[in-house]
């Protein structure tokens, strides 16, 4: 990773890397899940605080005792509807962290334990080459940084992916105009993100090289 080597084959590095999580594919499965029920939580507890706030409304308008008895029934049910999906949502949201936080630290260990035995195997010449500092980040920040993107980016690409089919879906539910404003913005800011990645790449790779000569 350090230098200005970049994986010629994407697929096949995302392959490779999943590949360390091997024989705990399950809960990797359970980590994805949790993560769309997260954001499905999110979403749907957005909705709900809106209809307690529409059956309080209701409920102090003026009308007949009736109607505020229907209004009071409906926020009671809302309620508890909400604080279940509060709940559901911290469970989630601890179990995927938590979990995906000890897969991550055991790909970390088995990516240093491959390193040394390759670094083990290497030829005098390769050090001759190289300087100390840069073999040093290759232990340390570069493989921190591939375990840190698996640890904070697997989850919330699910996470986020969901929030935003939810919300979109709800906003063409209560206001189609709106939902139009949001989906043009949705899309500059993909484009935004698409280009400030490009940017990112670069800088990324000129700092890792500029750490290895640090190190060094």
């Amino acid at each position: 990773m350090t230098g200005n080597k970049r994986a010629k084959n994407l697929s096949k590095t995302l392959l490779r890397v999943l590949s360390y999580f091997k024989g705990r594919y399950f809960l990797l499965f359970l980590v994805i899940i949790t993560s769309i029920l997260t954001a499905l939580t999110t979403v749907f507890g957005t909705y709900f605080a809106g209809q307690i706030t529409d059956h309080i409304t209701d409920y102090f308008k003026q009308g007949s005792l009736l109607t505020q008895e229907l209004a009071l029934n409906n926020l009671h049910r809302d309620i508890l509807i909400f604080i279940g999906i509060a709940l559901l949502g911290v469970f989630c949201a601890i179990f995927h962290n938590e979990v995906m936080v000890s897969l991550t630290q055991r790909v970390l260990f088995q990516l240093r334990n491959e390193l040394m035995a390759h670094m083990q195997e290497l030829p005098m010449s390769y050090f001759d080459l190289h300087t100390h500092g840069e073999t040093m980040t290759l232990f340390t920040n570069d493989i921190d940084a591939l375990v840190n993107a698996l640890n904070d980016s697997l989850a919330n690409i699910f996470t986020s992916f969901t929030n935003m089919i939810g919300t979109i879906t709800f906003l063409f539910i209560i206001n189609i105009p709106l939902s139009m404003i949001v989906i043009v913005f949705i899309i500059i800011m993909f484009v935004f993100l698409f280009i400030n990645a490009k940017l990112n790449r670069k800088y990324f790779v000129q700092q890792q090289t500029a750490l290895a000569s640090v190190n060094g």
